[in-house]
C-alpha cells in the first residue's frame, strides 16, 4: 500500500523534451503497480531514497512505445491502476482514453504469498525444510520453474539478432544458470535442515508428532497437481516460446522481475524469513547455515534487479519476432484495461517537473542484510 500521503499523488504526462510518456511521484508499491500493470520502465534511483531499496526517480513507457493509441492505453491503465489502490493519480488530457474491465493485474507471486508467515510459524526443523523444497524442488519447484522462463527469454531474445541484444541474452542466460546452482545449494539445505530433526526452542511444539504441517509432496507429481505458482510460470514459458513480440516478453516476464511484486523479490523474502529461522536454534553450525541461506537469498535479491533492468532493455526495443507471428495489439495479454469511468483520476496540462518526497519503504521492500 501507499509509504505516506504525499506518495499519493503521481502525475502521468508526455514530457516536453524528450516526447516520453512518463509518472513522477508515488512510493515503492506505485512503481510496482506501474511496472507490472501497465508496462511502465523505472528510470534512475532517487537520491533520497533507501540504498537496500532504492526508488526510481521516475518511470516511463518503452522508448520504442511511439504509436499514440498504445500510450494512450498505457497511461490511462496506469491511472486506473493506481486510482484503485487509492492513489492520486493526474493524467493528461491528451493521454486519457477510455478503458474497459478491471485494471489491476494480480501477481504470479500472490500465489505462494503465505509461504514466509508459515516457515515463521513452524515449529519443526522439518516442517521449514518442507516449505523450502516449494521453493526447490528440481521437477514442480518456483525456482527451477522460475529458471526455465528465464532460459526461454533467453532463447527467444537471441532469435532477434543484433549484437547488442545478443550479449544482453547471453546475459540473461548465465543469470539462469547461476540462479539454477543457487536452488540446487538451496535445496541441499533444506535437506540438511530436516536432518537437524530439531524443535525450534522459541516455538511451542505441539502434542503429538512433531511436524504440524500437513504431508507436502518431497517427489515429482502430475502437473494436474502442481501448486499454481508453478502451473503459472510453466504457462508463461510457453507464451514466451510463442510471443510474437518483444513487449509481450516483457509483460511476462515482470512477473519475475519486477520489485516487490515479481517471484524473485518474493522468494528472496522468503528464504531470509527461513534463514532467520534457522539462526533460532542457536548453535553455531547452524548459524554457519542459517548465514549461507541468506547470503544466497541476498544474491537472488541482487539478480532479481539485474533481471529487471534486462527486462527494461528487452521493451523498449519494441520489435515483433523475425520469426513469429504479427505482434499483439494493445488489447492482448500485456495489458489488462481499465474501466471506462476511472475514479480518483484528475487532469492536467503539462508534466511534472519535480519528484514527491516519501517515506521509508514498505515492510515488503528487500531487508537489510543481518548482522553477523
Amino acid at each position: 500500500m501507499p509509504d505516506s500521503g504525499s506518495a499519493l499523488d503521481i502525475t502521468i504526462a508526455r514530457d516536453r523534451k524528450t516526447g516520453h510518456v512518463t509518472a513522477r511521484g508515488g512510493d515503492h508499491f506505485a512503481s510496482a503497480l506501474l511496472q507490472h500493470s501497465a508496462g511502465f520502465l523505472p528510470v534512475g534511483h532517487r537520491r533520497d531514497s533507501s540504498p537496500y531499496a532504492p526508488l526510481p526517480a521516475y518511470h516511463r513507457l518503452p522508448a520504442g512505445l511511439t504509436d499514440r493509441r498504445e500510450q494512450q492505453h498505457h497511461a490511462s491503465l496506469a491511472a486506473a491502476v493506481l486510482a484503485r489502490i487509492a492513489y492520486r493519480p493526474s493524467l493528461a488530457p491528451d493521454l486519457d482514453a477510455p478503458v474497459t474491465d478491471d485494471p489491476f493485474r494480480e501477481p504470479l507471486s500472490w500465489t505462494f504469498s503465505d509461504l514466509g508467515t508459515r516457515i515463521d510459524r513452524c515449529e519443526h526443523t522439518s516442517d521449514v525444510a518442507r516449505l523450502l523444497r516449494e521453493f526447490t524442488e528440481p521437477a514442480d519447484g518456483i525456482l527451477p520453474h522460475t529458471v526455465q522462463v528465464l532460459r526461454s527469454a533467453s532463447r527467444w531474445w537471441q532469435g532477434l539478432g543484433g549484437d547488442a541484444g545478443h550479449g544482453r541474452a547471453d546475459r540473461l542466460e548465465r543469470i539462469a544458470k547461476t540462479l539454477a546452482s543457487h536452488t540446487r545449494t538451496i535445496h541441499d539445505l533444506a535437506h540438511r535442515l530436516e536432518a537437524r530433526n530439531a524443535h525450534h526452542p522459541y516455538r511451542s511444539p505441539v502434542p503429538g508428532p512433531h511436524s504440524s504441517l500437513p504431508e507436502l509432496r518431497t517427489t515429482s507429481v502430475p502437473p494436474t497437481l502442481r501448486t499454481p505458482a508453478v502451473l503459472a510460470l510453466a504457462d508463461a514459458k510457453d507464451r514466451i516460446e510463442q510471443a510474437p513480440h518483444t513487449r509481450d516478453v516483457a509483460w511476462l516476464l515482470a512477473d519475475i522481475t519486477v520489485p516487490q511484486l515479481g517471484v524473485l523479490d518474493s522468494a528472496v523474502i522468503d528464504l531470509q524469513t527461513a534463514a532467520g529461522w534457522w539462526q533460532g536454534l542457536g548453535t553455531l553450525p547452524d548459524r554457519g547455515y542459517s548465514d549461507r541461506l541468506d547470503d544466497l537469498a541476498t544474491d537472488l535479491g541482487a539478480y532479481a534487479r539485474e533481471l529487471n533492468k534486462l527486462r527494461g532493455h528487452l521493451a523498449d526495443r519494441h520489435l515483433a519476432h523475425p520469426h513469429r507471428g504479427s505482434h499483439a495489439t494493445a488489447g492482448s495479454e500485456r495489458a489488462r484495461a481499465a474501466s471506462a469511468a476511472s475514479p480518483g483520476r484528475q487532469h492536467v496540462s503539462e508534466p511534472s517537473t519535480t519528484v514527491l518526497a516519501v517515506s521509508a519503504p514498505p515492510a515488503a521492500a528487500p531487508a537489510q542484510p543481518r548482522r553477523r
